[in-house]
């Protein structure tokens, strides 16, 4: 910590970022508010729009009305090489992806709407490239500070609302709503390096079923891993804090599809570099970390999963905090390209399970299911608080996972059974400590709302 602390004291390109932070910061509050302050706001508003260099939309033919397509203006406002204005109380549509320049972006926090008539964003398949609302690409130096929403529509629409890719230092400060059948994240950053996500994603409800698959994500990060598209290695060093609440599938999507929705996916194949926390309520999946030497914290309740750790996920810190989920608190999986190993894991797991659903219900799970590699050497501490639901165990330790050591705390039906599965490897210990039994009970109400 001291040798950061001289780091940042010594080097002039840490301090005029911090500053610039504490810049960006102030312009939101100052937006805020000149949008609730009326006649009076007026010289924090000026104040606000002084701090950078901005464009008003409304100089380039924007309407800021919610109906006009202000696509063309917003996009002559951004090719001015300052950033766009957003008006706080101004809804600004549009019907076509906007392309963020090198340096450029948005302020004011003001409302984005995605149009969603024919021949605007209407794309209802999973075929040929996305379909985004802000496209920011192989650039540097942006900020967008935004609402963006999807508008209603009764139809399919797999749009996503932001694209980052192939990016250095770029800042995200929005909030995001409205979101349906999202062929990939509702925020999308591939193959960056540092930057930082600041991200509210809510209210994304899915119940069609005319898709072949189907995945929601709050904050998808390198879903092209796989070389899908262009710039198919790793985003490295992203700072994110998360909120994501009910974004979550009506029964009908869940038949066909699963539970298949997501706060944070971090999907890159070795070292990432990540930090971060994550806020979630009705998400099916709160983080799925696939890449290495991660920090995160996450805060979770009404999910399926707490955290999952799988595709040989490593070295990475986690600390969660899971109330009410219905399979596991903490899953560590199988890979067939390496082991999940070595990751670090601190877990407060509280009434969780739904015995019966989905088999063997525990707060944590080590298992390998059928990847060549089970997971490994991965240090876990649980403690568990005022379960009595239901449970099948506290820990279960299966398929082929080995050398794991496990230590469990609290209270619960089931908290002192802790299983290591014949079919595990070797070497694997849980330790039990303060265990009180409960007697078990039914949950007060559906952990998941539909």
């Amino acid at each position: 910590m001291q040798r950061q602390v001289r780091r940042l004291r010594s080097d002039p390109s840490s301090r005029h970022d911090l500053s610039r932070r504490r810049l960006l910061g102030n312009i939101a509050v100052f937006a805020l508010a000149a949008s609730t302050g009326g006649s009076e706001s007026a010289p924090i508003l000026a104040l606000a729009r002084s701090a950078v260099p901005t464009a008003d939309p409304k100089d380039f033919g924007a309407k800021g009305d919610g109906r006009a397509d202000d696509a063309a203006a917003l996009q002559a406002a951004l090719n001015s090489g300052k950033r766009v204005w957003l008006e706080p109380g101004a809804d600004y549509a549009f019907g076509r992806v906007l392309r963020v320049p090198d340096g450029g972006g948005f302020a004011g926090g003001g409302l984005l709407t995605m149009l969603t008539g024919p021949g605007k964003f209407d794309k209802a398949d999973y075929s040929g490239p996305p379909e985004v609302g802000l496209f920011v690409d192989s650039v540097s130096n942006v900020s967008i500070e935004a609402r963006v929403r999807m508008q209603p529509s009764d139809g399919i629409r797999t749009c996503s609302a932001i694209w980052v890719r192939g990016c250095s230092n770029v800042e995200l400060d929005v909030e995001a709503w409205g979101f349906k059948e999202t062929r990939f994240g509702v925020i999308e950053w591939n193959s960056n390096r540092g930057g930082t996500v600041k991200a509210n994603v809510h209210d994304c409800f899915v119940d069609s079923t005319r898709l072949p698959t189907m995945q929601v994500t709050a904050l998808s990060v390198d879903s092209n891993r796989l070389g899908v598209f262009p710039h198919g290695v790793n985003s490295t060093g992203l700072r994110f804090d998360v909120t994501a609440k009910d974004i979550h599938f009506g029964p009908a999507a869940i038949a066909k599809y699963g539970y298949q929705t997501d706060a944070v996916n971090l999907q890159g194949s070795g070292y990432a570099g990540h930090s971060g926390e994550v806020v979630a309520e009705n998400v099916h999946e709160p983080l799925d970390c696939w890449s290495d030497q991660n920090t995160v914290k996450v805060t979770a309740r009404d999910c399926l999963f707490g955290v999952k750790l799988i595709y040989g996920a490593s070295r990475n810190l986690i600390h969660a905090t899971v109330e009410r989920f219905m399979k596991d608190a903490l899953l560590l999986g199988g890979s067939n390209t390496k082991p999940v190993a070595y990751n670090r894991c601190y877990i407060s797991a509280a009434d969780g399970g739904e015995i019966g659903k989905f088999g063997d219900v525990a707060a944590v799970a080590a298992e390998g299911g059928g990847g060549r590699f089970a997971p490994d050497h991965n240090t876990v501490e649980v403690s568990i608080k005022g379960n009595g639901v239901d449970l099948d165990y506290g820990i279960l330790v299966s398929n082929g996972a080995s050398n794991n050591s496990f230590r469990i705390s609290g209270s619960g039906y089931a908290v002192s059974q802790g299983r290591i599965a014949r079919t595990a490897g070797r070497g694997n210990s849980i330790v039990q400590s303060t265990v009180e039994r409960e007697p078990r009970r039914k949950p007060e109400q559906a952990l998941l709302k539909s």
